[in-house]
C-alpha cells in the first residue's frame, strides 16, 4: 500500500519544523546561562601616566597653594583626577602624602569640597579594599535594626552576602569579627528580628561552593533540583526547606540551570512563584537571589535604578556598587541598566546627586575620561 505524498510532505514538514524548535529551544537556553557568565569590563583602569608624587603635590597645590589659598577653579579637576587613578594608585598616594605632608589625604580633599556627606563617603572609599567597605556597610545596615527592625536595609544585607566570593566567605567573617569584636551571626542575632533574622541566618551559615564553568552543568542534577523545588512549593514558607539550600549553596551557573528547568516544569519563573507564595521579608530576600542568579550585572543594575528611584536616593547603594564595580564591570552593568529603564547610568545619575558627589560618581561611572591636564 503506497504512502500518499502529501501525506508525507506533512509529516517531513512536522518533524523539520520540531528540530528547528529543538535547536532554537537549546539556543536560547545556553543564551540564558551565558548571560550570567558575560565578560567583566570596569570603567575605571589603572592611569598609564600616573606619577604619584606628581599627583600629591598637584592635591597639594589646589588645596592650599603656596600662600595657603584653596584653588576652587581646579577643585573638578582634582576630583577627577583621583576618581581615574585605580584603587591601587590612589592607595599609593595615600601612603606618599602621608609621609610627605604628615597629613590625610582624603582629609585635605574634602577640605576643597562643599563637605556632602555622600561625597566624602565615598572619597573615602575610593582608598579602601571592597572587602572593607563591605564589612563597614553591613555592619551598618544589620545595627540599624537594633533600633528600628524597619529600618535595616534588608536587601543592602542580601546583596553584600551574595556578593562575596564562596572562597572569600571565610577570610570576610574573620576580617569582620576582628574589627567588630563579634561574629556576624551573633550581630544577626542580636539586631533582626522574625523572618529577616532566619533568612540571614541562613545565608551566613550555609556555604556556597565555587562556580563552575557553563560547559560543567550537569543538567540531570538541574532536572532533579527544579523538580524538588516545584514539589515543595507549599513548604516555601518554613524555615530550613529544600529551597533554602538550593538557592544557598549551588554554584551560580549550575542554580541558572536550575531556574531554566524549572520553568520548563511550572511555565513560570521561580521569582514569579516566590512573590505568590511567600510573605514580604521573605519574599523580596528571595526574589533577589533569584535575580542574582539569573544574571548579576541585571541584579546591580537593578539595586542602582531601585537606590534613585522615588523622593529619596540611597546614597550608600549608588557608593558601594558604582565605586568598587567601577574596577570590575560596571561597564555591563550600565548596559543592563540602559535597557531595564531607557535611560543611561550617567545621565540618571545626574540630577539625582549633588554636587561634587554626582561629578564623583558619574566620572567612576566613565564620564571625564579625556587626559587630566594639570
Amino acid at each position: 500500500m503506497g504512502h500518499n505524498p502529501a501525506n508525507v510532505s506533512k509529516i517531513l514538514q512536522f518533524h523539520w519544523n520540531l528540530s528547528i524548535f529543538a535547536i532554537l529551544l537549546y539556543i536560547s537556553t545556553h543564551l540564558i546561562l551565558y548571560s550570567a557568565k558575560i565578560s567583566a569590563t570596569p570603567t575605571i583602569k589603572p592611569y598609564p601616566k600616573f606619577n604619584a608624587e606628581k599627583d600629591i603635590e598637584t592635591i597639594h597645590f589646589v588645596v592650599h597653594k603656596e600662600a595657603g589659598q584653596k584653588v576652587c577653579n581646579d577643585t573638578d579637576k582634582m576630583v577627577r583626577m583621583i576618581c581615574h587613578r585605580c584603587r591601587k594608585q590612589r592607595q599609593e598616594m595615600q601612603k606618599l602624602f602621608q609621609e610627605k605632608y604628615k597629613e590625610d589625604i582624603i582629609s585635605y580633599c574634602e577640605a576643597a569640597t562643599d563637605a556632602e556627606f555622600s561625597f566624602n563617603e565615598l572619597l573615602e572609599e575610593c582608598f579602601k579594599q571592597p572587602m572593607d567597605i563591605y564589612k563597614d556597610h553591613l555592619h551598618r545596615e544589620i545595627s540599624k535594626g537594633c533600633f528600628n527592625p524597619i529600618s535595616a536595609d534588608k536587601l543592602t544585607i542580601v546583596e553584600i552576602l551574595l556578593t562575596i566570593p564562596p572562597e572569600k566567605k571565610e577570610e570576610f567573617f574573620s576580617s569582620y569579627n576582628e574589627t567588630y569584636k563579634a561574629t556576624i551571626q551573633k550581630h544577626v542575632e542580636d539586631n533582626l528580628q522574625g523572618d529577616l533574622q532566619n533568612v540571614i541566618k541562613e545565608m551566613v551559615n550555609r556555604n556556597r561552593l565555587p562556580d563552575i564553568p557553563p560547559d560543567k552543568i550537569n543538567w540531570d542534577w538541574a532536572k532533579q533540583e527544579a523538580q524538588k523545588l516545584f514539589d515543595e512549593r507549599k513548604k516555601w514558607k518554613n524555615h530550613r526547606c529544600e529551597l533554602d539550600r538550593i538557592l544557598m549553596e549551588t554554584p551560580i551557573q549550575q542554580l541558572n540551570a536550575t531556574l531554566v528547568e524549572f520553568k520548563k516544569i511550572d511555565g513560570k519563573e521561580l521569582d514569579e512563584m516566590i512573590q505568590k507564595k511567600m510573605e514580604k521579608d521573605k519574599r523580596d530576600c528571595y526574589k533577589d537571589m533569584v535575580f542574582f542568579a539569573k544574571n548579576k550585572h541585571d541584579y546591580y543594575a537593578r539595586r542602582i535604578h531601585h537606590a534613585m528611584k522615588g523622593l529619596g536616593t540611597q546614597d550608600s547603594v549608588l557608593n558601594r556598587i558604582i565605586g568598587i564595580h567601577s574596577e570590575e564591570d560596571l561597564k555591563e552593568i550600565a548596559t543592563a541598566y540602559q535597557l531595564n529603564t531607557g535611560d543611561s547610568l550617567i545621565h540618571g545619575i545626574k540630577g539625582d546627586t549633588t554636587l561634587h558627589h554626582e561629578m564623583l560618581l558619574r566620572c567612576l561611572s566613565g564620564e571625564h575620561m579625556e587626559a587630566e591636564k594639570f
